[in-house]
């Protein structure tokens, strides 16, 4: 992706690929970022290690977010189920492509061949997203989530990335997989906090990226899906320092 664009008449971005990003408050949305051949992978091994018992519960990351609707793990099983990649990408160097296991998947269930395109995608995401934005500094994101959510009939929980347990949190990003029949959107500002105007709402679509920053500013949620299942992965760009390139 390169990074020298031209502006529409409605206000999209278009880089020299044609490719679309649509920019709204600092959340930019890369459309077809992704290939829908990719996603469609990423959803078949999603499939497999599920079926095979390798994915958790969404309870095992945020107990406290689900305290709150006390919700049993064996409810919130039903209708959400994540595993945690981690990896050891660096998204602004050229790097060796490390990867670390997760104890209980098996390595032939690593999907490593999907992890190596997929991070050349979100160097070059985050690239175009630094360069708009005249953002200096050094980025890593070295692991994200793979989720799967169905219908909860519960409301969506609110939160954001920039915590006192992770400070170095300054983008968050997240990739449309697989899309349900309806519900399942992106929502950015609740209505109650700000004006009409504010708030954004951004439907899921297959192969979509979304990147937007990771502090209070932009607080969001996911919409349970309201018929079918979304799967998506998601994660976080972390500044580091340049020396960590150098030792």
């Amino acid at each position: 992706m390169e990074t020298k664009e031209m502006i529409d008449e409605d206000g999209r971005v278009y880089n020299i690929q044609k490719q679309v990003i649509d920019l709204d408050q600092f959340t930019a949305t890369f459309h077809n970022a992704v290939s829908g051949e990719m996603c469609s992978e990423f959803v078949k091994w999603f499939d497999e290690i599920s079926k095979q018992g390798f994915t958790g519960t969404s309870v095992e990351h945020s107990k406290q977010m689900y305290k709150e609707y006390e919700l049993s793990e064996e409810e919130t099983a039903k209708k959400e189920e994540s595993i945690d990649i981690y990896l050891g990408f660096s998204v602004d160097k050229d790097s060796n492509y490390n990867a670390s296991i997760p104890a209980k998947l098996p390595k032939k269930h690593f999907p490593i061949n999907l992890c190596k395109p997929l991070w050349e995608i979100l160097r070059k995401c985050n690239k175009f997203y630094l360069d708009k934005y005249n953002i200096k500094g050094s980025m890593i994101s070295h692991n994200f989530i793979a989720h799967r959510e169905h219908p909860t009939g519960e409301p969506p929980v609110w939160h954001y990335g920039h915590t006192l347990t992770t400070l170095n949190r300054v983008l968050g990003w997240q990739l449309t997989l697989e899309v349900p029949e309806k519900g399942g959107e992106m929502e950015f500002f609740p209505k109650e906090k700000v004006s009409v105007t504010q708030s954004l709402k951004i439907e899921p679509i297959v192969g979509q990226l979304i990147m937007w920053p990771a502090g209070f500013t932009h607080k969001f949620c996911n919409v349970p899906p309201l018929k079918g299942q979304k799967t998506y992965l998601t994660g976080w760009f972390n500044i580091i320092s340049p020396h960590i390139f150098h030792q």
